[in-house]
């Protein structure tokens, strides 16, 4: 399965999410649309945390950006309350292109 998002500004300040993963062999598409806002406005400097919801109520900060070059890469980590003592957890790299220069990977594993 290969996966991309696409992240699209909008007016009210927050961001649409569409994630999509396309299923092989048959290269079937499926995809969830979700909203991101900013977790603390307020805060100078802004810090890279966002509620992200598909459905549902809002999250608090489970979206967090721990580094970005800001060009190439973002690393993210995403944090998921499932009980009173289980979560998940993830982490991902986003990417404009489907693939990362050997560079870039190498910083992103030095994280």
């Amino acid at each position: 399965d290969c996966g991309y998002a696409t992240y699209t500004p909008q007016a009210d300040g927050s961001v649409r999410v569409q994630n999509c993963c396309e299923r092989l062999p048959n290269t079937t598409v499926k995809c969830s649309i979700g909203k991101a806002v900013v977790s603390y406005p307020d805060v100078f400097p802004l810090e890279g945390r966002f509620n992200v919801t598909f459905g549902g109520p809002p999250k608090t900060s489970n979206y967090w950006i721990l580094d970005t070059d800001y060009d190439n890469y973002a690393l993210i980590y995403y944090c998921k309350n499932l009980s009173e003592s289980k979560s998940a957890e993830a982490a991902w790299v986003l990417s404009k292109q489907r693939t990362i220069h050997p560079s870039v990977q190498d910083t992103v594993n030095g994280l």
